[in-house]
């Protein structure tokens, strides 16, 4: 629905499953989402053992992480310059940003026509996407009309 979460430095994660840095919202019950590609990074990220937050490690010059290689020295340093206190024991912790690909979009001549997406040949899947087939067959949003087929289908 063109808007994101996000996460704000000090929020507590779950180091246990990855952490989505600003996951898009909306869903198949929002009438103002709509499917959109992502870029999804994946990374593996320093955080706090014990205060369960990501780090801001300092990377560059004297003490950075790029020039003496050593963590704890960089996350102290980050840890001064940011606020965020140190507890002194470190992890990494898998993390997730999701990035619109609007730089990578094909000229209006060569996008993608209703049946790449849709029909028997379609692209999408739409039963693991959550609808309970392709829009274009039961026309809705909603699984409360699921099987229904509107007049003409839906574009």
């Amino acid at each position: 629905n063109e808007t994101s979460g996000r996460y704000l430095l000090g929020d507590v994660i779950d180091p246990s499953r990855p952490t989505a840095l600003n996951p898009p919202r909306g869903g198949i019950d929002d009438p103002t989402a709509k499917i959109r590609p992502f870029k999804v990074h994946r990374a593996t990220q320093i955080y706090d053992v014990e205060n369960r937050y990501l780090l801001v490690p300092k990377t560059v010059g004297a003490g950075g992480y790029w020039a003496e290689f050593d963590w704890d020295r960089a996350v102290r340093l980050g840890s001064e310059a940011t606020g965020l206190p140190y507890s002194g024991s470190f992890g990494f912790a898998e993390t997730e940003m999701y990035w619109p690909l609007s730089h990578m979009v094909q000229p209006g001549d060569k996008s993608l026509q209703c049946r790449a997406c849709h029909g028997e040949a379609g692209r999408m899947d739409w039963r693991r996407l959550g609808y309970p087939g392709d829009p274009i067959d039961w026309g809705a949003r909603t699984t409360s009309n699921a099987g229904s087929r509107s007049a003409g289908g839906s574009q």
